[in-house]
């Protein structure tokens, strides 16, 4: 999942630089797709450290279990 995000980032970062040095014809439309892009890289690349972190933190705590349930 972090790597279609960073593909993301990385395209939504391309394509206006192509745009300023003109090897792409610059147009609106290409400019709210790159903008696009880039919400959606950020997006999904919050999810995937959200769920990764959550996860993380499960192994650490015994699988969710609170302490009080073993007294």
């Amino acid at each position: 999942m972090m790597s279609v995000a960073i593909g993301l980032m990385v395209t939504a970062i391309a394509l206006p630089f192509l745009m300023v040095l003109r090897v792409i014809a610059p147009n609106v439309p290409l400019s709210f797709l790159s903008y696009a892009m880039s919400v959606g890289g950020l997006g999904i690349s919050l999810y995937a450290i959200v769920t990764h972190s959550a996860v993380g933190s499960r192994k650490d705590h015994g699988g969710g279990q609170s302490d009080r349930s073993e007294r």
